[in-house]
């Protein structure tokens, strides 16, 4: 399951972004974004309940380096964090600037995989995505009360493709592993995300875009979503180029408009 970057605009309120990475001996690891404590600086709420956490980094979020930061990963020593397994909190010792770092645990999840609440209130409107199809509730998710958690038991191994969205008092919370290459147009609408792009082309190749309203300062990725039923989107993260000055959005390959719409999102 490779990483991903799921979009702001399309997921509002993400809670965590799964995928994988693979260490020099061949063996994939788990990894999730980890979610600051409001309040607390040195907190961090990961959002899928760990078995056991190899590394923790912080690496430059896409946004900060759209505008021009530098990438980084940064490999916090073992003696600099320490994991609740209970809570599924992670404390860092350091100083961490969010607004422009991700923090990341890597490791291996509990399986079958479990979601922890940050809220004790029973979350409304449980939604999950499995393997392309919709889960069911009892059958695909549990959600446990006692333990104040939602069981995926279709996620037997953590490697599956998936995507929970649920209600709390926070808002919507999205959690999961899945990208626009991922996600039919059914989907989409399941979730209540954009079916339809932000942009119109401006040429006859479909190579150049603006936005429909309003401006951006830097885009950090590209999606194509479908305009018909019974196929996925794609993400586009390279090969693309904005223009601030004329709100232009030129692409190295061009798009079929007859099967994408293109959404762009970056910083305003």
């Amino acid at each position: 399951m490779k990483r991903i970057a799921m979009s702001v605009a399309i997921i509002a309120l993400c809670s965590g972004i799964a995928g994988s990475v693979v260490y020099g001996s061949g063996n994939p690891a788990q990894d999730l974004n980890a979610e600051p404590v409001p309040g607390n600086p040195h907190r961090y709420l990961l959002a899928i309940r760990f078995a056991s956490i190899e590394t923790v980094t912080a690496r430059t979020a896409l946004p900060a380096e759209s505008l021009g930061t530098r990438h980084r990963r940064i490999i916090i020593p073992k003696n600099e964090w320490r994991y609740d397994a209970d809570s599924g909190v992670l404390t860092v010792d350091r100083d961490i600037d969010s607004s422009s770092f991700i923090v990341r645990a890597e490791g291996r999840y509990r399986t079958p995989l479990r979601i922890i609440l940050p809220e004790k209130k029973s979350p409304k409107k449980i939604k999950l995505a499995v393997q392309g199809r919709i889960g069911k509730p009892g059958a695909d998710y549990i959600h446990d009360r006692k333990r104040n958690e939602i069981e995926l038991a279709s996620c037997v191994t953590g490697d599956e493709k998936f995507m929970l969205q649920y209600e709390s008092d926070r808002g919507v919370t999205s959690i999961g592993s899945i990208s626009a290459s991922d996600l039919t147009r059914e989907l989409l609408a399941y979730f209540g995300w954009p079916v339809d792009g932000n942009t119109r082309a401006v040429d006859g190749r479909g190579a150049r875009f603006v936005l429909k309203q309003g401006g951006l300062r830097s885009v950090w990725l590209v999606q194509l979503l479908p305009v018909k039923n019974g196929y996925c989107g794609r993400d586009i993260r390279t090969g693309f180029a904005w223009d601030p000055s004329k709100g232009e959005l030129s692409l190295s390959e061009a798009v079929d408009l007859s099967r994408y719409s293109v959404y762009i999102h970056g910083e305003e």
